[in-house]
């Protein structure tokens, strides 16, 4: 067998297809690699400061609200409120140079809007004592603005907080109990004033992490609270929450439960979050963009087939070898090049991230869950084992290109279909996603191989962290170890319908 796997081995590198695939692929990888960290590191240099935002909005809110079809039309009432408010908000900021995200931003909100509230209603519309208590709602949190201590607004939340039921307001209670414990400054959960966050490269794919992470870490386990406490499914954009409607299924609630735990774990041990322009940051970005799965699958199309094309066929099975011996070998080493290939990539990625960042960051720990347990390990621990757990796709893909060329034995139809196989496995899975918007799930689609070849989908990711988890999977209820449970199954029916089809067939 060893002798075997060497031939293969020998062949394999010889062939000058091997080393153009190779080198095509790995060029374009690295290319990619290389603008992606250029891409992040960049620092774009946007000409409107903070405060030059702040009175570009007071400028063009102060020419809207001189406009009497927003002041005179009643259906425009809320909007025209919403106007007065953000324009008050706006020149609170500026004529005292708050900072984005400060949080007064928020209790100056609340106090304009119903000082703004109060002035406009109509007596004869409301309640008795409506407008006064109104006003003295307003008074008291402009009291509470003036004297700029946020321990004393974080207490009187803790006294007075919002929600719409008493389980709500325990919620809240207890996020603000969490500020104080930890003195935690907040932040302001009002980001649409924020220009910062919104056109921050680094805050935007990672939100927190470059400002007060650990008040970021507070608000998250809040809306998570809240989350699992309505029974729906939200996400966060931009600061903004948004309540999507759909239930929790278990496995929401569970992944939900899982990161409030690690969150905690990473407050208590004050472990932030791997900025993305630091070294790790670098290379989660850079290992999402490799293409040599692709050159992994055309090898696997002709590594059987090619032999028939060339004709050497039957001299391959002259030797004194069993069929299934040399299937073995010829899948082994299509296999060990994707591997190889992968493993190369790596070395390379890091070598560039590292040279980009300075190695910025390159101690950091990362707070995961593994077997239910909430755990701390060196990061690049847990990049490696990631690294290898994402490789079981193109493993798969590999499997499928030796059985395409094991049946076909045709390296054009082998490759072609390898081809349409991955391509278009993911225009497929995208209209099974379009549809299950309109008609629900489809029982089923969980199971086919399309559903389950983006891993990436189960880890923290600064791009995917903030989406809801029906805009990432198919079906909710699928988890990293059913993904790659699957994917094993697949690889096993693969390989033996092509071990099936080599040993079997006849030779002509």
């Amino acid at each position: 067998m060893y002798n075997l796997l060497k031939n293969e081995r020998l062949k394999l590198y010889k062939k000058t297809s091997t080393w153009v695939t190779l080198g095509v692929t790995m060029g374009l990888t690295l290319l990619l690699v290389l603008i992606t960290s250029a891409f992040t590191t960049m620092d774009f240099g946007f000409s409107m400061s903070y405060e030059d935002y702040c009175r570009d909005q007071v400028s063009s809110l102060s020419a809207m609200l001189q406009d009497p079809e927003y002041s005179e039309d009643e259906d425009f009432r809320e909007y025209y409120i919403g106007m007065v408010t953000n324009y008050r908000v706006f020149q609170y900021i500026l004529d005292n140079n708050l900072a984005e995200g400060d949080w007064r931003i928020d209790l100056a909100d609340t106090a304009f809007r119903l000082s703004v509230e109060a002035e406009l209603a109509d007596p004869e519309s409301v309640g008795p004592g409506e407008i006064e208590r109104m006003l003295a709602e307003a008074a008291r949190w402009t009291h509470m603005l003036a004297k700029g201590d946020w321990r004393a607004y974080a207490g009187e939340m803790i006294e007075d907080p919002p929600g719409e039921n008493l389980e709500e307001k325990e919620v809240y209670s207890r996020i603000f109990r969490m500020y104080l414990e930890m003195d935690i400054e907040p932040v302001s959960t009002k980001w649409d004033y924020s220009y910062e966050i919104d056109l921050n490269f680094d805050n935007l794919l990672n939100p927190g992490a470059g400002k007060n992470w650990k008040a970021s870490a507070v608000n998250a386990i809040g809306e998570n609270e809240l989350s699992l406490l309505r029974g729906e499914q939200a996400f966060s954009m931009s600061g903004t929450v948004y309540w999507t409607g759909t239930p929790l299924s278990d496995a929401d609630r569970t992944a939900l439960a899982q990161k409030n735990r690690e969150l905690e774990v990473r407050l208590r041990q004050d472990i932030p979050p791997v900025e993305i322009n630091s070294f790790y940051g670098l290379l989660e970005t850079t290992s999402q963009v490799s293409l040599l799965s692709l050159a992994a699958l055309l090898i696997a199309a002709v590594i059987i087939a090619g032999e028939f094309t060339a004709g050497t066929v039957k001299l391959l099975l002259i030797v004194p070898h069993r069929r299934a011996r040399v299937f073995w070998a010829k899948t082994l080493a299509a296999v060990e090049f994707a591997v190889a290939a992968e493993l190369v990539f790596l070395v390379i990625s890091m070598v560039i991230c590292g040279v980009t960042s300075l190695f910025a960051g390159a101690g950091a720990m990362q707070v995961t869950t593994l077997f239910g347990n909430t755990v701390t390990m060196p990061y690049m621990l847990y990049f490696l084992g990631k690294y290898l757990i994402m490789m079981l796709p193109t493993l798969a893909m590999v499997c499928a290109g030796v059985m395409f060329s094991a049946l076909l034995r045709s390296s054009v139809s082998a490759t072609v279909l390898s081809l349409v196989m991955m391509f278009g496995g993911d225009i497929v899975l995208r209209i099974l996603m379009v549809l299950k918007s309109f008609f629900g799930y489809i029982p089923g689609v969980k199971f086919l191989i399309f559903a389950n070849l983006d891993l990436s989908v189960y880890f923290s990711s600064p791009l995917t962290a903030s989406l809801p988890s029906e805009l990432l999977i198919y079906d909710s209820s699928m988890t990293l170890g059913f993904s790659a449970a699957v994917l094993a199954v697949y690889m096993a029916i693969f390989l033996l319908i092509a071990h099936d089809s080599f040993v079997r067939r006849d030779v002509k």
